[in-house]
Order: structure tokens, then sequence, then C-alpha cells
């Protein structure tokens, strides 16, 4: 399983998160139907929220397999459930 978590400023607008998470995909060789899952956190202030939300969705055997992506308001990190 494949999750993306992304995290964003104020005001970002949805192409800016689309644009992080086809950059993720991209540096991963992946393409858009590889993912699984969107996450992100409700709650704000949280620190590296899309490395921590792709992990938490991911389940206990995650691991990143993208590091936090920036596009410009929005980031995004991939990480995959392992076995």
């Amino acid at each position: 399983m494949i999750v993306a978590g992304v995290g964003c400023r104020k005001g970002a607008r949805g192409a800016d998160i689309e644009a992080a998470v086809a950059a993720a995909l991209a540096r991963a060789g992946l393409g858009a139907a590889a993912l699984d899952l969107i996450a992100t956190s409700a709650a704000k202030g949280v620190p590296s929220v899309a490395e921590a939300a792709a992990l938490a969705a991911a389940g206990p055997t995650a691991r990143l397999i993208v590091a936090r992506v920036a596009v410009g308001p929005a980031t995004c990190a991939l990480a995959e459930a392992t076995s």
C-alpha cells in the first residue's frame, strides 16, 4: 500500500496539493494509479505533517519511500506499508 501524506499552509489551492503529490510520485517513479490513500492531519502546528501522516496512515510496518517534497505552499511524502 502506498500512502501520500500531505501538508500545506493556509490558503493553499487544490492545484498546489495536486502538484506536490505528483512531484512525490514522480520522484518515486510511480504513477497516480499506484497511490492507495492520501492522509493529512486535522491539527494545526504539527511539524513534518507530510511524513507523519504518511507513516501513520500506512501502519506500523511503514517506511518512507519519498521524503517530504515541497511545491509552493504544499508538501507531500510517500510511505509504503511493508510486511
